[in-house]
């Protein structure tokens, strides 16, 4: 017993300052931030129509010609090539000047064979849309066909020499882009994924290169050969867009054309738009409803949405997407 009493003894009182201390210390509360200024439908409208406006134009052709147009001044060791057959190669870890002035800088694989991205990526897409595009169109357990198209995948400085036109045309590339076009049966596939960004160098003008528009975007669209009966898949987003709404993401985007039971104005899958402040508004389409309109609906805490529901032409989602014949 007398160990127990011991102990007690020991125990220090608590002590009353120490709480008054801290009542009176404590850090006061921050105050609410105001919610964000109010969004309005018909500027979502126009941002969101901006954005389908450029699908049917995005490919990887403009990205090409521009690099193409940028590295005309090439030598023997200068962008110095690890493989000269297909994939092309070249990689260097410090900048390498050619003998007119032209630097380069960073790694690009270039690749033609496009064959196994069709058997590994699309086939499955094309197997579960196909027969609902062409009656005549038989799946089989693997892709059987043609393929063409182009990759570029890499990370490029480049900047012109003085006795190159156009003189001192700057070029940066960094992430990963292909085009592929194939044929199986009665089908065409085309598909684009452009992960990235492209700029400078002599970008077509008009193009989402010269735009400059920064996409992170996969695009597919089957159509039945020698008809225009498509069905068009959009994922992903496009970034630099004009502000103040500088990026839409589409996530499931499906447009079919009405002959094969879609809707010619609504596409299915959702759309977010983000204002340059950060605030986000998701649209749900749903090609039953069938009106081209969906409700907006923030994404983002305290966001207000005024002016109704937000409309738009879905009519370039059914259009052909880009495609340019693209040899290395």
């Amino acid at each position: 017993m007398w160990v127990v009493a011991g102990w007690w003894a020991c125990v220090p009182e608590p002590s009353t300052t120490d709480s008054v201390a801290t009542a009176d210390t404590a850090t006061p509360q921050t105050p609410p931030l105001p919610p964000p200024p109010p969004v309005d439908a018909a500027d979502l409208a126009r941002a969101l129509q901006t954005a389908v406006d450029w699908v049917p134009e995005l490919s990887l052709g403009p990205c090409y010609e521009s690099w193409r147009a940028a590295s005309v001044d090439r030598d023997e060791t200068c962008p110095p090539f690890t493989t000269t057959g297909d994939p092309y190669l070249w990689e260097t870890e410090e900048v390498c000047t050619t003998v007119a002035g032209s630097r380069y800088f960073g790694i690009l694989t270039t690749g033609v064979d496009q064959r196994a991205y069709v058997e590994d990526v699309l086939w499955p897409v094309i197997v579960e849309v196909g027969p609902g595009v062409s009656a005549g169109f038989v799946s089989s357990p693997w892709f059987t066909g043609s393929t063409s198209g182009l990759l570029l995948d890499g990370s490029v400085w480049l900047r012109t020499g003085a006795d190159v036109a156009p003189s001192g045309a700057a070029f940066t590339l960094g992430g990963n882009f292909r085009s592929v076009q194939a044929y199986t049966g009665p089908l065409k596939v085309r598909h684009h994924a452009l992960e990235g960004f492209c700029h400078g160098g002599v970008p077509p003008a008009g193009t989402w290169v010269d735009a400059p528009i920064d996409p992170w975007l996969h695009l597919t669209q089957v159509s039945a050969t020698g008809e225009a009966l498509r069905h068009t898949l959009v994922d992903g987003s496009l970034s630099n867009l004009p502000a103040p709404y500088g990026t839409v993401d589409f996530a499931g985007v499906a447009w079919v054309d009405p002959a094969l039971g879609g809707c010619a104005v609504e596409p299915d899958g959702t759309v977010t738009i983000r204002r340059d402040d950060g605030v986000a508004v998701t649209l749900a389409f749903d090609s039953g409803s069938c009106d081209g309109c969906a409700e907006a609906v923030p994404a983002t805490a305290g966001a207000t949405v005024l002016g109704g529901p937000v409309c738009f032409d879905a009519a370039p989602l059914g259009r052909p997407l880009r495609w340019e014949e693209l040899a290395p």
